[in-house]
């Protein structure tokens, strides 16, 4: 039966000590490395090709079975295929949860930041997930994964969503864009972490809080600043339950840049990313879809991680102290 969870129901997961930390620092930059040096990944690319090429292999070497037929490989349009696999639970009659980024770029050139340090992070968590779950876990490594400016538009979650998927689903993990190291005095602080989808089910907080850990900060935000062109665009069309952890976007774009990655950030991720798999795993989600105020818990996170609490001049209605604390982000949001 599927449990409530409290902020202190934390299912245990290992940590990761500074030895741990250099570890996986090896691998993210591995990873990283070998996605960027296949350049340009846009769809029908010899880049793209490759990388999904590389990301099926990395998943037979890591023995994760595959998600539909034989293949890791799942083809959905003349050169668009998604990456798929699968964690089995120990009871395959529970809903799986779904750990989703995207492979291909857009924007031209080997991009370090959108998405290859997302999937270097998959990648390490997969290993960590593949004991001790009760549901399944459906890896989603997604083609065609740019930002949706039409709803007809397919992408390879939206085809996930309506044709791939062989079950009924719980509630997804969906990364974009991190690992970006920001400057000295940025808000929110370097470090921290963005997070769409509280406001989709009640209990996201607690699954959310309970995950949080010292050296990584939440700033838990509505998905309307995050817009319907972000990579949860069609999570949200599905009504599923979702956490979406992104990376700020700074005025000057995205730096593609493998040097402006802070893979010690990265590190640290991989066992918040593993709890929150393990908490939504146990945790009930009653619903309904977006039926929760989720203001008041984005208004405490972000008045921990700025002056919100010392400005007596800020509205009384918490989203629109929200609104107002959002707006001193400035550009971050920007998908």
């Amino acid at each position: 039966m599927e449990r409530s969870l409290s902020r202190s129901d934390r299912p245990s997961t290992s940590g990761v000590d500074a030895e741990g930390v250099a570890d996986l620092v090896g691998d993210l930059r591995s990873d990283v490395e070998e996605l960027t040096r296949f350049g340009d990944r846009k769809p029908g690319s010899a880049g793209h090709a490759q990388a999904r090429t590389y990301l099926a292999r990395r998943l037979v070497r890591l023995g994760v079975p595959t998600y539909a037929g034989e293949d890791h490989l799942v083809p959905f349009g003349p050169q668009l295929v998604n990456v798929l696999a699968t964690i089995h639970g120990s009871d395959r009659h529970r809903r799986p949860v779904v750990l989703a980024t995207n492979y291909d770029t857009s924007v031209g050139g080997g991009e370090s930041g959108d998405n290859a340090a997302c999937i270097a992070v998959i990648l390490a968590v997969v290993p960590r997930l593949q004991a001790a779950l009760e549901r399944g876990v459906i890896v989603a490594l997604l083609d065609d994964a740019a930002p949706r400016r039409h709803r007809d538009t397919a992408t390879g979650a939206t085809v996930l969503l309506s044709d791939q998927r062989r079950h009924d689903l719980k509630a997804a993990v969906v990364l974009d864009r991190l690992g970006r190291r920001r400057a000295a005095g940025s808000v929110p602080p370097d470090g921290t972490v963005l997070v769409t989808g509280c406001e989709t089910d009640a209990r996201m907080p607690s699954v959310l809080g309970g995950a949080e850990r010292h050296d990584l900060r939440f700033a838990p935000v509505h998905r309307r600043y995050r817009g319907e062109i972000a990579l949860s665009a069609p999570f949200v069309d599905a009504g599923l339950p979702y956490l979406e952890l992104f990376g700020p976007h700074d005025a000057d774009g995205l730096d593609t840049r493998e040097e402006t990655l802070d893979f010690t950030h990265l590190a640290r991720l991989v066992p918040v990313v593993e709890a929150l798999i393990r908490r939504l795993d146990v945790a009930r989600l009653p619903g309904p879809f977006e039926g929760y105020d989720s203001a008041p818990f984005e208004l405490e996170a972000l008045a921990a991680l700025t002056d919100e609490r010392e400005r007596p001049e800020a509205p009384h209605d918490a989203r629109a102290r929200v609104d107002d604390a959002i707006r001193r982000f400035g550009g971050i949001l920007a998908s």
